[in-house]
């Protein structure tokens, strides 16, 4: 198969809201991907959230992380097209309205050939 879109995961339950890096960078992680993308996780809303513990409300160490908060929040993705695929605007925003983080970043077309 023949694959020419742009690709990003979404994902919640992990009592964080995070932007993650994706990609072969990632040589020897369990992030290695054949092309790059981002995988943008929103959560906790109406959840509990979880702290380490020594009830620290940092976030674990990540390299791969481009945004991240461990708070009440909700994540909203804007898209905008591209010749090559998509800007994704992506930020976060607290029950009370405040900005936690805010991300733009562009993410292309994957060419990507199912190998026999």
């Amino acid at each position: 198969y023949e694959m020419n879109k742009p690709f990003a995961l979404v994902s919640g339950d992990l009592h964080i809201s995070q932007v993650i890096a994706h990609g072969p960078a990632y040589l020897d992680t369990p992030r290695l991907a054949p092309f790059e993308t981002l995988e943008i996780t929103s959560s906790p809303l109406h959840s509990v959230l979880v702290k380490s513990k020594s009830q620290k409300a940092a976030l674990p160490h990540d390299p791969q992380r481009l945004a991240g908060v461990r708070d009440y929040n909700f994540v909203s993705i804007q898209t905008h097209a591209l010749e090559n695929g998509l800007r994704l605007v992506i930020s976060s925003k607290g029950t009370e309205g405040s900005s936690f983080f805010e991300l733009s970043k562009d993410i292309t077309c994957v060419q990507a050939t199912k190998v026999e």
